[in-house]
């Protein structure tokens, strides 16, 4: 399997016409990654059936391997491992014969390291959950729903924002005739409950697809891939695409317009917010000789090459795809500096607001790496510096900056038996700590960091919290853990020292564990050395977004309640389950429940939001129910 085998499978999927939920591109290739293998079985969930046919043809092109054992160690030992990382400057080009001869050299190790480079690992539980479930700024006067960030400050696109009037929702819906899948931006006018459909934003491009969005404001920012012929590639061998985004004027919401747009090469990665300049990052795979240099196109003009000089290269960087990033002013969508690029340095974004880290997984060695680019946001893009770490990374959440230190939690795979280890950075990304293994055999799945502590969940049979202090980020120190059936796939800070895991509920049956619910669980980390489990609530029958996708969980800090999107087993019911935490336990505010249409997806997509005292509950078709909250 080649490093780009990922865009073949993909490729298949289109030919099938197979629905793939959204953001399943970015999701799937980390997962499949570092997954843990399991015997598991699971209770029928309502798009189920739609995510059989994707699980089966991932099956086609990966291996099963099998269980690794658990080992027990003193979790509190720290490393004085001060060895230095593989930290670099990355460099830029002089001119376009110089881009064409590495990318060339690049072509030729890939070729010789395409064995290694094949995916060793099995189709997780989560990859399962997800394929089976599918996929701001306030009014004055309102209090209104927030998109779930991992870094206060910089904002996240998503499919559902508000203004605290207004709902702006990303519907998806598959036309069975045609075979297209449909993506509309639905404009919902709100009042006390009530709600109208005001707008649909379409696309006149049919061979272009809504991703997601920012509302800033009165401007709406819309985020799209291209396919087949965009505006700033050929058609060539029908694998060209680009990332597209169109800055609306939607003062008018009944007559939203679009004010500029903006493109370049590579398939729709991700994007973030800060102030009024928004970025955005794609991934551009070289499928032609003479397209091997980005291209950028504003408005109706010309498209144009990025200039050699904006392109960017790591010594020891792996493959030939580029990751494209601009920054963009959110009111006019016009370009801030220049486009820039770099090649081999792998295509998932942490972000917070002064840098952007542009990070993939690496199987050209004998063990899988990650690689790491520093990207600076002042004053335009600028790229920075380099490094490979070994292990992979779990998630976007592993990663976090303090005091100009970056952290990142990984777990190294060596002879089918994994580690977890916390590796700290400096400003230049050269290492300066990575810790003794921790959490041997198991897997990380959430990682939440506040203040000067970092909380990682791992999981195997049992949920483990493992608490470690940062406040000398040099010298990190383990403290305590403390372990409950299931595990939390996110946490969030509470308040008072204590954090709220969501996630999933998990039993065995003949040894045979088994995934059935939804579960809420609270810690109390107050004593670092001796965290301890306060309450949990289970919901067996439920399932929500929320357990994969952090975006779909809600919270409404000034009056401490928490909301996740659900639907039942049976894919008959909708709703929205509300909690608070009080003394110590998790109190039901909410468990509101309305008729869910079936459709091609399922309860796909089913978020909440609210507006003041009232949520809204939206799925695919476009059916707003509604409860009030006080």
């Amino acid at each position: 399997m080649k490093n780009n085998d990922f865009d073949f499978i993909k490729s298949q999927f289109d030919e099938a016409r197979v629905n793939v939920p959204d953001e399943l591109d970015k999701r799937v290739q980390s997962k499949l990654n570092n997954v843990r293998p399991v015997r598991i079985k699971y209770r029928q969930k309502p798009a189920f059936k739609a995510g059989i046919s994707i699980a089966a043809c991932i099956a086609v092109f990966v291996m099963v391997i099998t269980t690794v054992n658990v080992s027990d160690i003193d979790y509190r030992i720290k490393s004085d491992d001060n060895s230095p990382s593989s930290a670099t400057q990355l460099e830029n080009f002089d001119n376009y014969k110089n881009v064409k001869k590495y990318i060339e050299d690049s072509q030729k190790k890939e070729k010789q390291n395409a064995i290694k480079s094949r995916i060793k690992s099995a189709v997780s539980p989560e990859l399962v959950e997800y394929m089976d479930a599918s996929q701001s700024t306030k009014a004055d006067s309102f209090d209104s729903a927030e998109t779930y960030v991992q870094e206060k400050g910089v904002d996240e696109a998503d499919i559902i924002k508000t203004n605290g009037r207004d709902i702006y929702y990303l519907n998806q819906s598959f036309d069975e005739k045609s075979g297209i899948d449909k993506r509309t931006i639905n404009v919902i006018e709100t009042k006390k409950g009530k709600s109208t459909v005001a707008n649909t934003i379409e696309l006149d491009d049919v061979n272009s697809v809504i991703e997601d969005m920012f509302v800033s404001d009165d401007k709406l920012v819309v985020n799209c891939t291209s396919f087949y012929g965009s505006t700033v590639e050929e058609k060539i061998a029908g694998a060209e695409s680009a990332t597209k985004a169109i800055v609306y004027d939607i003062s008018d919401v009944e007559n939203p317009t679009e004010i500029n747009s903006f493109e370049q090469s590579g398939y729709y990665t991700s994007s973030r917010l800060v102030g009024n300049t928004f970025y955005i990052v794609s991934s551009y795979s070289i499928n032609s000789s003479k397209n091997y240099v980005p291209l950028t196109c504003s408005g109706e003009g010309d498209s144009e090459k990025l200039n050699a000089k904006d392109i960017y290269y790591a010594k020891n960087g792996v493959g030939t795809d580029y990751i494209v990033v601009t920054a963009l002013d959110v009111n006019t969508c016009e370009i801030i500096g220049t486009t820039k690029a770099v090649l081999g340095c792998g295509g998932e974004v942490y972000g917070n607001k002064d840098y952007l880290y542009v990070y993939g997984s690496d199987y050209s060695g004998k063990e899988p790496n990650t690689t790491i680019a520093k990207i600076s946001l002042k004053n335009g893009v600028k790229f920075c510096d380099y490094v490979k770490i070994n292990g992979t990374v779990d998630s976007r959440y592993s990663f976090a900056e303090k005091d100009n230190h970056l952290c990142v939690f990984a777990t190294e795979t060596v002879k089918d038996k994994t580690y977890n280890y916390l590796y700290v950075l400096d400003s230049n990304l050269k290492q300066i700590y990575k810790s003794e293994p921790f959490a041997k055999g198991e897997s990380i799945k959430a990682v939440k960091y506040v203040d000067d502590y970092a909380y990682v969940i791992t999981y195997e049979q049992t949920d483990p919290l493992f608490i470690i202090n940062l406040s000398n980020v040099k010298k990190p120190k383990f403290m305590g853990n403390v372990e409950i059936d299931g595990f939390s796939s996110m946490l969030v800070n509470v308040g008072d020292d204590q954090l709220l895991g969501v996630g999933y509920n998990t039993y065995f049956d003949n040894d045979v564990e088994v995934i059935d619910g939804l579960k809420f669980v609270l810690f109390d980390v107050s004593n670092s050395l001796e965290p301890k489990v306060l309450d949990e609530k289970v919901y067996k029958d439920l399932s929500s977004e929320a357990q994969y996708n952090p975006k779909a969980f809600v919270e409404n800090k000034e009056k401490g309640y928490y909301a996740v999107p659900i639907v039942n087993v049976k894919g008959t019911q909708k709703g929205a389950i509300v909690v608070s935490v009080k003394a110590g336990k998790i109190v039901e505010k909410e468990n509101y429940k309305a008729k869910l249409k079936i459709t091609s997806y399922g309860g796909m997509n089913t978020r909440v939001t609210y507006i003041d005292d009232y949520y809204y509950v939206v799925d695919n078709n476009l059916d707003v129910s509604s409860f009030e909250l006080k």
